[in-house]
């Protein structure tokens, strides 16, 4: 019997990751066995991560939230940052990659929830009224 629900597990890189200091840890292990019980139900994990090229080419000026990000020396721009924070690291599920606030936005999204037949999706992640919010819109 196919399992039509994904679980998105979203902006967990270590570069956010280490901006939540003291409820980073707490939160990693209840993320962790959230995403230990989707997987032991046949629930399809996948990751979602905001990233960008070198120099960030993709983000205007215009954009508030990430042309603040470019200028402020923040580092999202290189393989390392963009990596899963290794207490909820992927297990050969899909990783996909975003460039804008909304898991859909810029990515590939879309194309690997209809590929497996996802018809229902659990959202999680770093901000609930930042990328979680903007996916469910």
């Amino acid at each position: 019997m196919d399992n039509n629900t994904a679980l998105l597990v979203m902006d967990v890189q270590v570069a956010i990751v280490a901006m939540l200091k003291e409820s980073g840890p707490a939160f990693l292990d209840t993320l962790s066995e959230t995403i230990e019980a989707a997987r032991n139900k046949n629930i399809k994990v996948i990751y979602v991560v905001v990233g960008f090229r070198k120099g960030y080419p993709e983000v205007s000026a215009s954009n508030k939230s990430f042309s603040s990000l470019r200028n402020s020396g923040r580092n999202l721009d290189s393989v390392e940052a963009m990596q899963v924070d290794p207490k909820v690291a992927p297990r050969m599920e899909v990783t996909v990659t975003k460039r804008r606030v909304s898991a859909f936005s810029g990515s590939d999204l879309e194309v690997i929830l209809r590929a497996n037949n996802i018809q229902h999706i659990v959202l999680t992640g770093i901000a609930t009224s930042g990328v979680v919010l903007s996916t469910l819109r």
